[in-house]
């Protein structure tokens, strides 16, 4: 099979993996949808390169000297949760968790392969597969939020059921869900606006879906969400450095018609809902606003107890074991019930307490280790003038998007694992 074909295989079980899990004919089962579908994708190319490698007598990828520090931070994040299976007492549920964390280093070593073969066409197609990703994402929110009782009806029918559950679970409490981490997509959408020799339409559709993601962002009342997009747009002005002024000045007036929007959206959200994610940014209502503060400050304080269980914390997939939210879940009524079994199913909503609690303190610090190490990378290209700069930085920032929108959600998916291991496969070479 000719590698460009592989490569296009591959792509597509990126695709798939990051959408949402829409069901597929046939088999009325849970886990038959179209992120089996990219998963078994995903497979197939890395068993192709890891043929293809023996056979050649070749290694996957080579550990150049000045990169060594950088093998090692992949490295240790693998091992060291493959390493927490000694503490876990649901073994099933580490099993779960850490073959989400296996496709994560699959799809590392493959794209690590595929870089070293023809490196601007790789980082080219792993952007649009992100790009046309966030389309289809936006796009379902942007619909959730016009059309919210047909859209969850065709959510009903079409998505993974716990997907549109928890669809509708949401849209009780007045939020909008598809991807907790869409914010992430903003560097996507805005380099096709950036890149030199791009069509006109696709430069003006690159900026109208960068403000529609805001948009979406600010109408979801997920304040974590519309922080995020505001971290995305600070962590945006990076792109200045190659930009012209009539550029600049383009996103500059981008901006403050961004600000203005987000004003009138306000007065109409409160208006028809009675309240605003600019409410609860200030923290207005006591359950949803208040009260969730205190559970994420409680399960952080929880992840610290966790992380001296033992010397690999209390396992990845199992914080729900330990913490004292489990027992609470069956006196809540159904849909209060489902929320807070995901929240707490799917760990502390923070990505250092969740790496704390499930693989201990010693892998904590290694965490910390291992994100100067890429920061320490990733400055020396945002300083480069590398032929790639822009595809890279591009890379760079969403990587850093998946870091911050962590903080305030769960590091927990499949579609996290991919996107965390694929970043830094790209940024590797």
């Amino acid at each position: 099979m000719p590698q460009k074909s592989v490569f296009n295989i591959f792509l597509l079980g990126v695709f798939l993996v990051l959408l949402p899990p829409v069901r597929l004919p046939f088999l009325d089962l849970s886990f038959w949808n179209t992120n089996l579908l990219g998963r078994g994708l995903i497979d197939l190319a890395f068993l192709y390169v890891l043929l293809k490698s023996f056979f050649d007598r070749k290694e996957v990828f080579v550990v150049k000297k000045n990169n060594v520090f950088y093998v090692f931070a992949v490295l240790g994040v693998f091992v060291l949760h493959s390493l927490s299976v000694f503490s876990a007492i649901n073994i099933l549920t580490f099993l779960k968790a850490f073959e989400k964390l296996i496709f994560g280093f699959m799809g590392f070593l493959s794209i690590t392969y595929f870089v070293g073969k023809n490196k601007k066409v790789v980082f080219e197609k792993i952007i649009l597969v992100f790009f046309l990703a966030g389309i289809f994402k936006l796009l379902l929110e942007a619909m959730l939020i016009a059309y919210p009782e047909f859209s969850t009806t065709f959510a009903d029918i079409v998505l993974k059921e716990e997907v549109a559950r928890s669809i509708r679970a949401n849209l009780a409490r007045g939020r909008t869900y598809i991807d907790l981490l869409l914010e992430i997509s903003l560097p996507f959408f805005l380099y096709y606006f950036l890149k030199k020799g791009t069509r006109n339409y696709l430069k003006l559709a690159g900026l109208v879906l960068g403000v529609l993601l805001g948009f979406v962002s600010f109408l979801s009342t997920w304040r974590g969400r519309f922080v995020i997009y505001i971290t995305m747009v600070v962590f945006s002005f990076a792109y200045l450095k190659s930009l012209n002024f009539k550029k600049a000045a383009f996103l500059f007036a981008t901006g403050l018609f961004l600000l203005l929007s987000f004003y009138l959206l306000d007065k109409r959200q409160i208006l028809n809902q009675g309240f605003s994610v600019v409410d609860r940014l200030l923290n207005k209502d006591v359950v949803e606003d208040q009260m969730t503060i205190s559970w994420r400050i409680e399960a952080i304080k929880e992840s610290f107890v966790m992380g001296s269980v033992s010397l690999f914390g209390v396992g990845i997939g199992n914080y729900y074991e330990w913490t004292a939210f489990k027992p609470i879940t069956q006196y809540l009524p159904q849909n209060q019930k489902l929320i807070t079994e995901a929240a707490a199913t799917s760990g502390p909503h923070n990505i250092f307490a969740q790496f704390l609690a499930e693989t201990g303190y010693f892998s904590f610090v290694v965490f910390i280790l291992v994100l100067l190490v890429f920061l320490v990378n990733d400055l020396k290209i945002f300083l480069s003038k590398d032929v790639l700069w822009l595809e890279k930085m591009t890379i760079v920032l969403a990587f850093w998007g998946l870091i911050a929108g962590t903080l305030f959600y769960p590091a927990t998916s499949l579609s996290f694992f991919i996107s965390f291991f694929v970043f830094r496969g790209l940024l590797y070479n």
